[in-house]
């Protein structure tokens, strides 16, 4: 039981709608409830953790988090402060087109 008194469940769907997600993704995980707490990851993002999980529950989710850790470990403090204006307004645009991107659209330099 945590400060407020509340449990379990109800707990975690009160820290999302607050938009504490760290915090219900945690308390989704001790409900065993790893497809909330995954989804709960994604929106910190926290990329590791999501994976974590989503390796425990074979995740339909993984390639796409593991496509993520790609580009954050490619998108370096130096090399997003490299890019000219045109790489960047490229990057913006791909990532305005969340329903549409493919795994063309991700290349490694």
């Amino acid at each position: 039981m945590n400060t407020l008194g509340v449990r379990g469940t109800r707990y975690a769907e009160c820290r999302e709608g607050l938009g504490e997600f760290l915090e219900a993704a945690a308390e989704y995980e001790k409900e065993d409830m790893l497809v909330e707490a995954i989804r709960c990851l994604r929106m910190v993002p926290d990329t590791a953790g999501a994976i974590t999980l989503a390796t425990r529950v074979a995740s339909r989710d993984l390639p796409v988090l593991k496509a993520m850790q790609s580009l954050e470990t490619m998108f370096t403090e130096q090399i997003v402060s490299s890019l000219t204006d045109a790489e960047r307004n490229y990057a913006l645009k791909l990532s305005a087109r969340k329903d549409s991107i493919t795994s063309t659209d991700i290349r490694p330099f």
